[in-house]
């Protein structure tokens, strides 16, 4: 049995339920001070993650951190972290939906507590600190509790931000997306194996996602297999292009990260390529590189030509 999605499910709300512990005990605080009317405001904007449905909360963090963002362009490049589609942009989407809960619930439970207590401990001495954690939060525990266990539970079950925020991690996620282009075509994306290091159970289910998906009446113009250039075409990619070609369905291999070879090497690599691959000298390659741009011309007018032709 693969234990890693009850293990990451777990450390993401533990951490997330950590993190809203405190930003939520300390803004209800804060917070519960302030004059009524910009309570009330701020009250509206801390609760909307609450009320607004979770796949709108994911797509505004999306705009918030995501890569071509100002925020996530800032951490990419001081950092050198990307903010988005790794196991801990979960944290994010969780902290956010999770907060509301802790807020509301430490709130309600200091503006319930007598202040008498404080004005007291005041009296004796102490400083604000000392009464806020000796006074304060043990005169507030239950309520503070409660709140924990709704941020955790609600950590725990958030799905629909996570997915928005993490829903694509590499060797971890796998699921099928389509894209409709106009009502002409419409492209499938579908998980591949690669080098990324996963269980066989999850190798498994990417399995049956693909063959599922070709098992079905499907009018499919081309498919296009992701090869890293770099390396020797995995046990699994080679299964994927005997399949292919057993199955008689239109398809050409796509190799990726040639910017990380030299002109020489590049060369080298695609005559050794032709012979790893199954009919090789009948298949089309496309080199490319996302990061230069080279090949993609060429396949953004191969794909237009398929889509085109009837």
């Amino acid at each position: 049995m693969d234990w890693y999605p009850l293990w990451n499910s777990l450390r993401i709300a533990l951490i997330s339920c950590a993190a809203v512990f405190f930003l939520g005990i300390f803004a209800a605080y804060y917070i519960a001070r302030l004059p009524r009317m910009v309570k009330g405001v701020l009250d509206v904007l801390l609760t909307l993650p609450m009320v607004l449905p979770p796949t709108v909360v994911g797509y505004f963090l999306l705009l918030l951190f995501g890569a071509k963002r100002p925020l996530g362009i800032f951490f990419m490049q001081q950092f050198g972290v990307k903010l988005v589609m790794n196991w801990y942009s979960a944290i994010f989407a969780s902290i956010v939906v999770a907060f509301p809960l802790m807020y509301r619930t430490a709130r309600g439970a200091f503006e319930s507590f007598d202040e008498t207590l404080a004005w007291s401990a005041q009296t004796l001495g102490q400083s604000d600190t000392w009464i806020f954690w000796r006074v304060r939060m043990p005169a507030c525990r239950q309520g503070i509790l409660a709140g924990t266990v709704l941020a955790f539970a609600r950590a725990l079950g958030e799905y629909g931000a996570t997915s928005m925020l993490a829903g694509y991690t590499p060797g971890k996620t796998a699921t099928i997306n389509f894209f409709r282009c106009g009502d002409v075509a419409r492209f499938a994306d579908l998980p591949g194996y690669g080098y990324a290091k996963v269980s066989d159970s999850e190798r498994r289910r990417w399995s049956g996602l693909i063959e599922g998906y070709f098992h079905q009446d499907r009018d499919i113009r081309l498919v296009l297999s992701l090869l890293d250039i770099r390396h020797a075409p995995s046990a699994d990619d080679l299964t994927m292009l005997d399949f292919l070609t057993d199955s008689e369905l239109p398809f050409a291999v796509v190799l990726t990260k040639t910017d990380k070879l030299t002109n020489n090497q590049l060369r080298a690599r695609l005559e050794e390529i032709r012979t790893e691959i199954p009919c090789g000298d009948q298949v089309t390659l496309f080199p490319v590189s996302s990061m230069n741009g080279k090949g993609i011309e060429e396949l953004r007018q191969t794909i237009e030509s398929v889509v085109e032709s009837e």
